[in-house]
């Protein structure tokens, strides 16, 4: 074999070697992770941050109710619990008299069972009053929204000095996707998808450039119901710091 027909037969053959693409299609870019916001607590919003397009650091107070009235409830609370501390202490004192008077037969049984029930009591109460605290904790901590991650705000539904009323359906007040994290949702063929593993590696390529991604899910179902079955296959990237939309093209291979 003459010399440049053998070189272009080993350049061709370490072409198809390292082309790890067996097969292309084409989808769209939608969020990894995208959460409604909302406040299951009542109250009146003092502050708002962030705006449709903002992007927001995980831990960022994005909404926050006025303080007062979860801070009064949660000092009251734990006046509350050291009230009832106090009173299990003498209601344990007491009991503890009655049994030795009894024992010493100096007072009745009527006077000790009252004795023992008034200690019940006192029980019951240290019990409601560190339940009380425990809710209180709660609706304070609930009445600031922060970012769950780094991410986008996408929509932004509530001002200062709105109203929030606590129903069994809490209003969506704002909605954050996760910012450089994008899943890509493509269709492919049965011949095709039956090769196809969640963690198998994938090129995703949007607007021009090109990310490393990984399968996160590999449907077993058709999502249509014609001849050619079509399968989804969605595969998740990250940007690397490129703010994507959802509802972009983008093209897949494996």
């Amino acid at each position: 074999m003459k010399a440049p027909l053998l070189r272009f037969f080993v350049a061709l053959c370490v072409g198809l070697a390292g082309s790890g693409a067996a097969y292309a299609a084409d989808g769209t870019v939608q969020w990894a992770q995208r959460v409604e916001l909302s406040i299951p607590v009542s109250g009146v919003v003092q502050t708002v941050a962030g705006r449709p397009g903002d992007r927001v650091k995980k831990g960022e107070v994005l909404i926050e109710l006025e303080q007062t009235p979860f801070t009064t409830e949660l000092d009251q609370a734990r006046a509350a619990q050291v009230d009832a501390g106090t009173r299990l202490r003498l209601a344990d004192r007491d009991l503890h008299q009655a049994k030795e008077l009894y024992a010493r037969a100096l007072n009745s049984t009527d006077e000790l069972e009252d004795a023992k029930l008034k200690k019940k009591r006192a029980d019951a109460a240290v019990e409601a009053a560190r339940a009380r605290v425990t809710r209180a904790k709660y609706e304070l901590d609930q009445s600031i929204v922060r970012a769950p991650f780094d991410g986008w705000v996408l929509r932004r539904q509530v001002e200062p000095g709105q109203s929030i009323i606590s129903t069994q359906q809490a209003s969506v007040l704002m909605v954050v996707a996760a910012a450089d994290r994008y899943i890509a949702r493509v269709q492919v063929g049965g011949d095709t998808v039956a090769h196809l593993n969640v963690g198998d590696s994938a090129r995703v390529k949007v607007g021009g450039h090109s990310y490393d991604g990984k399968i996160r899910s590999v449907g077993l179902e058709p999502s249509t119901d014609t001849a050619a079955a079509r399968y989804p296959v969605a595969v998740e990237f990250n940007s690397a710091g490129a703010r994507l939309y959802a509802g972009q093209k983008a093209g897949v291979s494996f």
